[in-house]
């Protein structure tokens, strides 16, 4: 790979290498992806992949700062946005990740990332009947990134029973540290596989 531009991108047939080289374990994968960004450091599909993996081993302040620099060299890719507050979810900080999902607005009213992340905050505001119907009409309609079905699937068991509405907090609601860690990576693995939308 060659590059004589800090705005340049890689294509798809190398992106396609890294991350089948990422999903079979093929090399360290922060060092594959640190080397792609060493001739790529523009690429904001890079810093999203980068953000995934630190996230995965609970490196959140160093997954934050790569999904924002990812925001920083394209403002408008929606899933560096949407994968960065889902990270402050993850960490109980929803009025950072309210913050990071404000660039989502521009998109349809239909778009499965706008609703999840409108049931995600009401969530965080303990408004669990709201929280449950969102979550379920963005199952209904996503074919924008397929793979958050499972994780949206199990926040929304949780929801399921009224008596446990009462009795636990929001908080509470989120998938345990050892169910969420490494969703984020195993996301954004499928979000750049061969078939999906790049840019």
């Amino acid at each position: 790979m060659t590059n004589d531009s800090e705005s340049a991108c890689c294509d798809d047939a190398d992106l396609d290498i890294l991350v089948n080289a990422l999903r079979t374990g093929q090399a360290d994968d922060l060092t594959r992806i640190d080397e792609a960004l060493a001739v790529w450091p523009g690429d904001h599909r890079l810093w999203v992949l980068k953000g995934a993996v630190l996230a995965a081993g609970q490196l959140h302040d160093g997954a934050r700062q790569s999904f924002r620099t990812a925001l920083e060299r394209a403002p408008g890719f929606a899933p560096a946005a949407f994968f960065l507050g889902l990270l402050e979810m993850f960490d109980s900080q929803p009025e950072a990740a309210a913050a990071a999902w404000r660039a989502l607005d521009p998109l349809p009213a239909d778009s499965s990332m706008r609703i999840f992340r409108d049931g995600m905050l009401a969530l965080a505001e303990n408004r669990f009947d709201q929280a449950a119907a969102m979550i379920e009409r963005g199952l209904r309609g996503n074919r924008e990134l397929p793979e958050l079905n499972d994780y949206f699937r199990a926040v929304l068991a949780s929801l399921s029973s009224e008596a446990e509405r009462a009795g636990r907090s929001a908080e509470a609601k989120m998938l345990e540290p050892d169910q969420d860690q490494d969703v984020l990576r195993r996301l954004m693995l499928a979000r750049y596989s061969a078939d999906s939308t790049r840019h």
